[in-house]
């Protein structure tokens, strides 16, 4: 019960100083303890402001205290006596009342720039970042996420342009990052719409005066406008690359209807020289044999040689139907749709399946509607029987809500499409028909799993 380092040497041991003497060493004991407990429950940088703010009160209490007995003691000594020494301290009271926010605010300058290092001042922060932000239509965020990361004392820095149809964008620095220590993300509104995030350090946001916080809530209300610009940027750009992708391909689908329609043009004079002309030819020669023999009085002849004349003009005429058919089918155009493909794929045989809605049958679409769709089913038929000669091939048209879809199918041996940009004449003009209409072809195909052709018109 008694401590010998508590008394002075020679006197007894009276005075029991375990009461005391061990409590203390307690409460020193348990201080550390507390601080890892706190630690442990709280986080870090919560318990960095409570060391920065308290380090900053016990700089105010020991500067303002000092300044309290400096003036209420040199008062004292000049006026004298107990009014004097009421009024010292009345003194007192006030110099300390009208000094402590001054001696706040540096208090607070003083222990952040001795815990987070020298900071640009705010101000300066945020006219750097509107000079970046204005000086272009289209502000560097890279360079403006550097200047950010700067002006707060960040490790680093994150801007993220949310673009919700393209995935969105981020923008930092250091160009490299690896995984974010402490990361604090904020929140960037425009119009009542969140467009981007700022991410920093939870260092850069756990500073002690006030105004570094007014200094984050200024930068994410600044960084507003400017993100929601750089969204507008990045999307207006994004059409501009899509509207030239899609001039290409109808430059490129124009050259080959242009190349299509003049192989089909020497087809047709092809045609009606080999078929037609013959038969124009020979029917002339017939007439011109009538004529002779009616001018000569060889009426029998005569009659004979009409009646040779009526059966090569009915031959004629086959042959010119048969020939506008090849071009542009008649069952197509008086009956629609549904006669058309039935009656031009039941030719081909057992080898092709005919899945159609009847109520494709049971309505006219628009002449072009239909033309697009034939033409792209017989190409998509021929194809498969000239890739796939051994195939089952099936063919399917759906009268849906928007449009006409329609899919051709065979089991062949089906092709690498990633190698196929040589695949031929024969899908170009798939697409370029069903774009011609506004609609879309699309080719599934692999090696040993065959091939489908996809496409749909809309309405």
């Amino acid at each position: 019960m008694f401590d010998p380092t508590a008394r002075k040497p020679g006197e007894p041991f009276e005075e029991p100083s375990a009461v005391v003497f061990w409590p203390v060493r307690f409460v020193f004991a348990a201080v550390p303890c507390a601080l890892i407990i706190t630690a442990a429950r709280t986080r870090p940088w919560d318990i960095e402001r409570m060391f920065s703010h308290a380090l900053a009160f016990t700089v105010v209490l020991v500067s303002v205290g000092s300044g309290y007995v400096v003036v209420s003691a040199t008062l004292d000594a000049l006026l004298g006596g107990t009014w004097g020494s009421v009024l010292s301290a009345v003194v007192a009271v006030l110099v300390v009342a009208l000094a402590f926010v001054p001696m706040w605010s540096v208090a607070e300058r003083m222990v952040d720039r001795l815990i987070y290092g020298t900071r640009p001042a705010p101000a300066a922060v945020l006219t750097q970042v509107a000079d970046l932000s204005g000086a272009t239509d289209h502000p560097d965020l890279a360079e403006l996420a550097k200047v950010v990361a700067r002006g707060l004392g960040a490790a680093y820095c994150r801007l993220t342009v949310r673009l919700p149809e393209l995935g969105d964008r981020a923008y930092q620095w250091p160009d490299e990052l690896g995984e974010l220590a402490e990361p604090v993300t904020l929140p960037v509104h425009y119009g009542g719409e969140e467009v981007g995030v700022l991410t920093v350090d939870r260092t850069s946001v756990t500073s002690v005066p006030e105004e570094r916080s007014r200094l984050l809530d200024d930068l994410v209300s600044l960084l507003g406008p400017v993100l929601h610009n750089s969204r507008l940027g990045i999307e207006l750009e994004h059409q501009l690359h899509t509207a030239l992708r899609h001039a290409e391909e109808i430059a490129a689908s124009r050259r080959r209807a242009t190349a299509d329609m003049d192989s089909e043009r020497r087809t047709l004079e092809r045609n009606l020289h080999d078929g037609a002309q013959h038969h124009l030819v020979a029917l002339r020669m017939t007439m011109g044999l009538a004529e002779h023999e009616l001018t000569h009085g060889a009426a029998e002849s005569a009659r004979e040689r009409l009646g040779q004349v009526i059966a090569q003009v009915n031959g004629t005429r086959k042959v010119l139907a048969s020939t506008a058919a090849g071009v542009f089918p008649v069952v197509l155009a008086d009956h629609g749709l549904l006669p058309a493909l039935s009656a031009e794929l039941a030719e081909a045989g057992s080898d092709v399946m005919i899945d159609i809605d009847e109520s494709v049958g049971e309505r006219r679409f628009p002449l072009a509607v239909e033309t697009a769709v034939y033409f792209t089913c017989l190409e998509a038929v021929n194809n498969a029987f000239k890739h796939a000669p051994e195939a089952t091939v099936r063919v399917r048209v759906r009268n849906e809500y928007r449009g006409l879809a329609f899919t051709v199918t065979d089991d062949g041996p089906g092709f690498d499409t990633a190698r196929s940009e040589g695949a031929g004449r024969g899908l170009h003009n798939l697409a370029d028909r069903a774009n011609a209409v506004g609609g879309t072809v699309t080719v599934r195909s692999a090696p040993n799993e065959g091939t489908t052709v996809e496409g749909f018109i809309p309405l």
